[in-house]
């Protein structure tokens, strides 16, 4: 891992803590003093977020649709949208 901040790769961890199934590491640049977190997911529920997002994304798509086909109905019967 390099720093976000000035790319060196002397990083240093200085606090870790478990929050349900993830870590939050908190990380110190010991070249430039930048901190920052990066967190650790576990891979089951990275899996989970993942497929509830693409479930989403579906039904998004499927509404629009649902739209589209209403808006092109109302204007076929002479209203406005």
């Amino acid at each position: 891992m390099k720093c976000p901040t000035c790319g060196s790769e002397k990083i240093k961890i200085y606090r870790s803590t478990s929050c349900e199934d993830n870590i939050i590491r908190r990380r110190l640049c010991e070249n430039c003093g930048h901190t920052w977190n990066t967190v650790e997911i576990d891979m089951d529920q990275w899996n989970s977020v993942t497929r509830s997002f693409s479930k989403m994304k579906y039904i998004i798509s499927q509404l629009e649709a649902l739209v589209e086909e209403m808006k092109a109905k109302i204007l076929k019967l002479g209203g406005t949208v």
